[in-house]
């Protein structure tokens, strides 16, 4: 048996044993991808997906104003975390070439600014931001605040 592992393997024998590796590495990532999308779908309708689930009826007749409120709400969730995180909310709309341009507009030039904080207060780990520019017409995106690590539970080892 040992004889046989030691032997330079075909072409054929080759060509199996890669398509049989190929194989359960497209069934894994097809297993992950489900996986995913089990955990993830009891947050489609709380982020604003609810159309995702596919709830009602096509046949179902269903007030136009009603509609325009339910899409409305939906999608607020959406537009609140892009303006939150600086992003931009694409809704109503199929063409999306005009997003990317902008996506793309903005994205092409910035600048990363650090600093290091004066608050030497640890007790408030929750800290504003606030950026000033001088130059005209500069539009700036940035971070309202943030919050700071929990300070490690101190261990045996650091107690002695």
């Amino acid at each position: 048996m040992l004889d046989r592992l030691r032997e330079p393997w075909s072409d054929q024998r080759a060509e199996r044993t890669l398509g049989a590796l190929a194989c359960l590495v497209l069934v894994l990532i097809a297993l992950m991808v489900i996986f995913v999308a089990i955990r993830a779908w009891p947050s489609f309708h709380h982020n604003g997906l609810g159309w995702f689930t596919g709830r009602g009826d096509i046949d179902e007749q269903i007030d136009p104003q009603q509609w325009n409120e339910y899409v409305r709400k939906s999608q607020d969730s959406l537009r609140v975390i892009a303006e939150e995180t600086g992003g931009l909310a694409v809704v109503n709309q199929n063409d999306f070439s005009k997003a990317l341009k902008r996506i793309d507009a903005e994205t092409s030039d910035y600048y990363v600014l650090g600093y290091y904080s004066k608050n030497p207060d640890a007790s408030k780990r929750r800290r504003v931001i606030d950026v000033k520019v001088t130059r005209k017409g500069a539009q700036v995106w940035f971070r309202k605040e943030y919050v700071l690590k929990p300070n490690p539970k101190p261990t045996e080892a650091t107690k002695k």
